[in-house]
């Protein structure tokens, strides 16, 4: 039998469960698990206070945060620096907001907040421009650069509520 996962730091960021040490889904899973966040979760699905697909559900908004945080480290990747950084002035392209993009997926749809730049060349591939549908390979948990606990230079977390 194999040994239970170890957990070193497990808290919720933004709604969303972080883990310093998950190398793996199912040890995300088991650490939901072990801090009762799952229980908790499906007690509020069955009391009718939570759904969890569909408008308004759980995993199409934990899957809409995931995108957005790794639609915006692509565009970090494309420009070159992070966001606020000052390298950004006067290197000719910024971050320019966002363009709403609605998305079919088999858990519901999905309102990204899809980042652009200010010269247009921003190509995202996670979720590409005129793309309308994320099918099951999109619903992948992204990795925020090497580091899943990485935090950008304001000090939040990537998938905090924009």
């Amino acid at each position: 039998m194999a040994a239970e996962p170890v957990v070193d730091h497990v808290g919720l960021v933004g709604g969303v469960v972080v883990a310093d040490d998950v190398v793996t889904a199912r040890e995300a899973v088991d650490k939901m698990v072990q801090a009762w966040m799952l229980d908790d979760l499906m007690n509020q699905v069955d009391d009718g206070d939570l759904q969890l697909t569909g408008d308004g559900g759980f995993l199409p908004e934990l899957v809409r945060r995931v995108l957005e945080a790794g639609l915006q480290a692509e565009l970090t990747d494309h420009l070159g620096y992070e966001r606020h950084d000052r390298a950004g002035h006067g290197s000719g392209n910024s971050r320019n907001g966002y363009t709403q993009k609605r998305l079919g997926s088999e858990i519901g749809d999905l309102q990204l907040a899809t980042p652009r730049d200010r010269l247009g060349s921003f190509e995202p591939r996670l979720v590409s421009k005129g793309q309308r549908r994320v099918g099951h390979d999109h619903l992948l948990v992204c990795r925020w650069h090497d580091n899943p606990g990485h935090s950008g230079p304001s000090g939040t977390h990537p998938w905090a509520p924009s």
